[in-house]
């Protein structure tokens, strides 16, 4: 697939399962498209194809900690705290996705997910699964929190 080709072909894709949102200007990407997926969900994804890394997109999704979660993991014990950061690690690496943990003031903030997809191996089957993919290991994360923090 022709570099100049896989902005249209991923909005055109996006389109046929109804998870087109907008279109997004970034200075950094060559493009930055956002979706709701699974679709006719408020679930917001991006998917960019940076400046710097022409031969690939990433789906990202990232998902901001409540504040309910987090001043009950404020207000939660040490060790205890830190086993369950521990355990939701081990339980994203565990997944097919990338993911990044991001703290302020010493709490978790935010969660981040995503998988590059090189364009030689860029197909709608491919596309969609990941777009799953990302989709499922936000929802452990959550799930995570969730079961170790109350429904909030």
């Amino acid at each position: 697939m022709a570099k100049q080709d896989i902005k249209q072909k991923v909005l055109k894709w996006c389109k046929e399962e109804n998870i087109f949102k907008e279109e997004r200007t970034d200075p950094n990407t060559k493009f930055n498209i956002v979706i709701n997926f699974p679709a006719n969900i408020q679930h917001i994804m991006n998917i960019i194809q940076s400046k710097e890394r022409e031969d690939q997109i990433v789906i990202l999704c990232g998902t901001n900690v409540s504040p309910v979660h987090l001043e009950r993991m404020k207000s939660a014990d040490k060790k205890e705290l830190n086993e369950f950061l521990w355990d939701l690690r081990f339980a994203l690496v565990n997944r097919p996705t990338d993911f990044e943990l991001r703290y302020s003031n010493n709490a978790l903030d935010i969660i981040m997910i995503t998988v590059p997809i090189h364009l030689d191996g860029l197909t709608k089957d491919k596309f969609m699964a990941t777009l799953r993919e990302v989709y499922k290991s936000k929802l452990l994360a959550v799930w995570k929190i969730q079961q170790k923090f109350g429904e909030g």
